[in-house]
């Protein structure tokens, strides 16, 4: 195979994907196959591109992705923490202490 056959060969986008972490494959390999399809024939430059976004993403990609999951665990808890104390208030809130509206609750409920 001659040098611009092997550039827009399967072989050598499959060699190209493999560049890239298996998670950032999962995620966008058949946007990037489409891609290197609708730019071919590929430049020197553009596979240069390629190489440096494979290299990032196996550098940042999991780094970002942990930091995204880790921030949504923590507003997950940060929304627990506040529904743990709102039901926690909740008694206080109805127990007449503190209760100017006159309403007084059965003590039959509310021992």
């Amino acid at each position: 195979m001659n040098g611009p056959a092997l550039l827009r060969s399967e072989r050598f986008t499959g060699w190209l994907l493999a560049l890239y972490p298996a998670t950032w494959r999962v995620r966008y390999e058949d946007e990037f196959r489409d891609v290197l399809e609708q730019a071919q024939p590929l430049s020197l430059s553009a596979i240069a591109d390629i190489v440096n976004g494979a290299l990032d993403a196996r550098l940042n990609y999991g780094r970002t992705a942990r930091r995204l999951l880790a921030a949504r665990r923590a507003r997950s808890r940060r929304a627990a923490l506040a529904a743990l104390l709102l039901i926690g208030l909740a008694p206080l809130a109805v127990s007449g202490s503190g209760n100017r509206s006159g309403f007084h609750p059965p003590q039959a409920l509310f021992p």
